[in-house]
């Protein structure tokens, strides 16, 4: 005769519900390899969230985790045969609580559709697992959504470029090294010079249309350098290096006012325009306007447009690409620029 099973006491249930709340803390902050973790890392970040732990107890953990559907992976051994670097595999199955909705998935699917055209690859790799796990989402479902790619596409409006290629492993150790304050060795191969080594201190990361640059200095100078990712060679992280960050330094300042990503003529400064539009050409900017302060005043042959805007080269590409569809009337200054570059192109074409 089975007997019947003994009722958990409270502490009994109170223990393994603290467990259970320590283990699914503990996913939470494994990486997805090529990053990892440590136990004194792991340690630390329980710490951050207000569960203090032996290390006994994680190095338990993980072992339940590592033979568990979740399939927690590690390497290396440290003392006493005790692995000391914990990941998941690219190719773990992923486990999502709540579950993935059929919108969460058409959504990470058609995100990565766009970002594909403007990113490198090795930037949407990370993602990898989930993107798999949305496609298997969608195609278990009985509903349309399993050919959502028939029914939705994104055109770009600009002309789009292949993205630079950049090796996972540069990405990795300069997110890694930024994020973590260190300094890093790389092996960089500038466009028309032979390749060369630096000591870096990475800054910050800047998505610039298909190319990331490494914002940084150099070994112990101040004046801040631009790295194309896809030019550095071989990267060495240096853990026992602090990064040596500029006083004040600011990325957002940087970009706007120094660092030449928007190509400003004068850093910082707005101005205001007056365009000559063809009427039907200026339509889509009642919709998508230059600026808060945009107003569109229209001639009957032709659309007048004021705005306020940065005075940058993107400005003036943007201009260009409307062709002879529109004509700078104001400021002055911005006009002659225009009246040389006419003058300039008709040159090209007698």
């Amino acid at each position: 005769m089975i007997s019947k099973p003994e009722a958990m006491s409270g502490y009994q249930m109170k223990k393994q519900s603290n467990q259970l709340h320590r283990q699914w803390a503990l996913l939470q902050k494994i990486p997805v390899k090529p990053a990892y973790k440590t136990v004194k890392q792991l340690m630390d970040a329980l710490s951050d969230d207000g569960l203090t732990v032996s290390k006994r107890t994680v190095e338990r953990d993980l072992n339940d985790l590592k033979y568990s559907p979740f399939a927690v992976t590690s390497d290396e051994k440290g003392v006493g045969n005790n692995p000391n670097r914990w990941f998941f595999e690219r190719d773990a199955k992923l486990h999502l609580l709540p579950a993935m909705t059929m919108q969460m998935a058409f959504t990470l699917l058609f995100s990565a559709k766009v970002l594909k055209d403007m990113l490198p690859s090795a930037v949407l790799q990370p993602l990898e697992t989930m993107l798999k796990k949305a496609e298997n989402t969608l195609k278990t479902s009985k509903a349309s959504f399993r050919h959502w790619d028939k029914y939705v596409k994104h055109v770009p409006r600009s002309l789009p470029l292949i993205p630079a290629r950049v090796e996972q492993s540069v990405l990795d150790d300069c997110l890694n090294a930024m994020l973590n304050s260190h300094q890093l060795t790389v092996t960089y191969q500038p466009r028309y010079d032979a390749q060369s080594e630096y000591q870096v201190n990475p800054l910050g990361l800047v998505y610039r249309d298909s190319v990331i640059y490494l914002v940084c200095t150099l070994w112990e100078y101040t004046d801040i350098r631009q790295l194309a990712l896809h030019r550095i060679i071989q990267v060495t992280l240096l853990p026992d290096r602090k990064c040596l960050r500029p006083t004040g330094f600011d990325l957002d300042d940087y970009i706007s006012k120094e660092g030449g990503f928007l190509y400003n003529q004068s850093p910082g400064k707005l101005f205001k325009v007056e365009l000559r539009f063809d009427t039907n050409t200026v339509q889509h900017l009642n919709e998508t306007p230059l600026s808060p302060d945009q107003v569109i005043i229209n001639k009957g042959d032709y659309s007048l447009l004021r705005a306020t805007v940065m005075d940058s080269n993107q400005l003036r590409w943007w201009l260009l690409g409307f062709g002879q569809y529109v004509e700078v009337i104001k400021p002055k200054k911005l006009r002659e620029e225009f009246k040389q570059v006419a003058n300039d192109m008709m040159k090209n074409y007698r």
